[in-house]
């Protein structure tokens, strides 16, 4: 599945096309999951065909942002009880929610119109709402950084 592509995708149907339009609450809502803010550790249940995706209220609002964004990875990337699969399947599929979330917090096409290099750390953390270390895991994986990261590199 070509994670990139979908977010877009989605994102730009429902007119987000800027970090601040960002509200994870409205996506997961319009995807037809319910999310639950309560003082546990987050997850993605399915029940009664439903989604409940549940973030731990004691974390703080970026910190929950980035597990919603998570368990919303789950629950359009993957299918069944993980409770039931190997180990390797289970790290591929956290994995893989983690791309998600990084993916749906800091989309590329997003990224691809600002110059990352020329923001701090802590200014692109605010600008898209998540924990600076997170950003900072965010771009380290970013094709479109990377580029722009290398191209600087060449030109000095």
């Amino acid at each position: 599945m070509d994670i990139p592509a979908l977010i877009q995708n989605l994102y730009l149907s429902h007119g987000i096309c800027r970090p601040e339009h960002i509200d994870l609450d409205y996506t997961a809502a319009k995807l037809g999951f319910e999310v639950h803010y309560i003082p546990r550790r987050s997850c993605c249940l399915k029940l009664a065909g439903k989604y409940e995706l549940i973030v731990d209220k004691r974390q703080n609002r970026s910190v929950q942002r980035v597990h919603l964004a998570h368990e919303m990875g789950h629950a359009i990337l993957h299918t069944g009880d993980q409770t039931e699969i190997v180990m390797w399947g289970r790290l591929r599929q956290e994995y893989q929610a983690r791309n998600f979330a990084f993916e749906a917090l800091a989309p590329s096409f997003m990224l691809q119109s600002i110059s990352v290099l020329s923001e701090s750390l802590s200014s692109l953390s605010e600008r898209f709402n998540v924990p600076v270390e997170w950003m900072y895991e965010r771009l380290s994986s970013c094709p479109v950084a990377v580029a722009e990261e290398k191209s600087e590199f060449v030109a000095l």
